[in-house]
């Protein structure tokens, strides 16, 4: 799998954390970002693994991450 492949993995993954993210805090305005980010990952198992799969291998070639939050 290339480095590109990779990356747009770890964006796609990203676009659809802080979507489920933004939907929860929505529904529960006093929520820190950071709680509801963690509530969204852990809500999408399958999108965690990928996410997590796609960033390990982009740290070992030596490529940061993106941020969590825009």
């Amino acid at each position: 799998m290339t480095l590109k492949a990779l990356q747009d993995i770890e964006t796609l993954c990203l676009r659809k954390f802080r979507a489920r993210a933004k939907k929860i805090a929505a529904e529960n305005p006093g929520m820190r970002r950071e709680i509801a980010f963690a509530m969204a990952t852990q809500a999408m198992p399958r999108t965690a693994v990928r996410y997590e799969f796609a960033r390990s291998r982009l740290a070992l070639a030596g490529i940061s991450a993106q941020p969590l939050f825009e």
